[in-house]
This record gives C-alpha cells, sequence and structure tokens, in this order.
C-alpha cells in the first residue's frame, strides 16, 4: 500500500485556507442544498466521526447536525483537521473495515461512500 501520510499535513493546510476564506457564508457551493455555512456545518458534524473511524474507535454524536457553525468555527476546524491529521498518518487507518456507531464504512480510500444502508 502506498503511503500518503506526508501529504496530510500540506493538504490540511490548504483546505484550512480555503475554509477561512470561504465567505460569503451565504454562497451556494458545489454541493447541492449546501451554501457555505451549512457544508462547514456538515464537516464540523461528520468530522469527528472519521477521526473516530481513523483510531479504530466507536464515535457517538453529542447533537444534532443543525447548529454546529459558530462564532468559534475556524478554530475548532482547525483543531478537528489536526486531530484528522494524526488519525490518519498511521498506515493502520488506511486499511481494512471500520463500523461506528452509524453506518459501515470500507477503508478511506475506497470510492465507495459511507450510507446507512451499507
Amino acid at each position: 500500500m502506498t503511503d500518503h501520510s506526508a501529504l496530510l499535513r500540506p493538504a490540511a493546510a490548504e483546505f484550512l485556507r480555503v475554509a477561512a476564506a470561504a465567505k460569503p457564508f451565504t454562497a451556494p457551493t458545489p454541493c447541492a442544498g449546501f451554501d457555505v455555512r451549512g457544508l462547514l456545518n456538515h464537516l464540523l458534524y461528520w468530522g469527528p466521526w472519521l477521526v473516530a473511524a481513523g483510531r479504530r474507535e466507536t464515535y457517538t454524536a453529542t447533537g444534532t447536525e443543525a447548529a454546529l457553525f459558530g462564532e468559534d468555527w475556524l478554530a475548532t476546524l482547525g483543531k478537528q483537521t489536526e486531530d484528522l491529521v494524526d488519525a490518519f498518518a498511521p498506515a493502520a487507518a488506511w486499511t481494512a473495515w471500520r463500523r461506528s456507531a452509524r453506518p459501515r464504512c470500507p477503508r478511506p480510500s475506497s470510492a465507495t461512500w459511507c450510507s446507512a444502508s451499507s
């Protein structure tokens, strides 16, 4: 398996740069049904699930996806992104299947998206 860990930090930095510049928050995105605020909120909600998957842990959300975008969204997204980089740096994070409290997800390198029916 190819080691992609060296790409994670530069990709994370670019992701945060783009996220910080994404304004106005009411602007549409290529993701149907999401404006910038909605997409950032979506990332803030689902990020911890992905971190847990990379760490081979179970995650249970404590709230809903409805209102995670707040004044400190960029700091929260930055911490979450750092956690993602740390979780997916080890090669073991890129192999096998992971079962979480929600969908059953294939290894992250798969082109198959997680769904409740997986």
